[in-house]
């Protein structure tokens, strides 16, 4: 399932009780900051974002260099940012385990009301 920007903020008001354009403000700000700082990576130094528990974001900045095309010719690369996102593996297997529980639990209760 797929769920746009709007969705989200209205999910998380409705968890929180706070208004949507509460959380649309906070949502906008935290979303430019992480832009920003994905986008300060340079030469000295990798940017890495912990922006949930288990799930990171990463920018690095690929230096410029030369690199041999399939022709032979020999090309300058500009500098580059790469992006990356990982999740911790610990953070799936907690996860999917709680996600079996439920299910489980749900399968009983649906058991129960036929």
């Amino acid at each position: 399932m797929k769920y746009s920007k709007k969705e989200l903020i209205a999910k998380v008001s409705e968890k929180t009780g706070y208004q949507e354009e509460n959380i649309a403000e906070i949502y906008e700000a935290l979303e430019e900051t992480v832009y920003d700082l994905l986008l300060s990576a340079n030469e000295h130094k990798d940017v890495e974002i912990r922006l949930f528990t288990g799930f990171g974001m990463f920018s690095k900045l690929v230096p410029s260099h030369e690199k041999k095309m399939p022709d032979g010719e020999i090309k300058t690369i500009e500098p580059t940012l790469k992006f990356s996102a990982r999740y911790s593996a610990r953070w799936r297997k907690d996860n999917i385990k709680e996600y079996r529980e439920a299910l489980k639990l749900w399968e009983r209760v649906k058991g129960r009301k036929g």
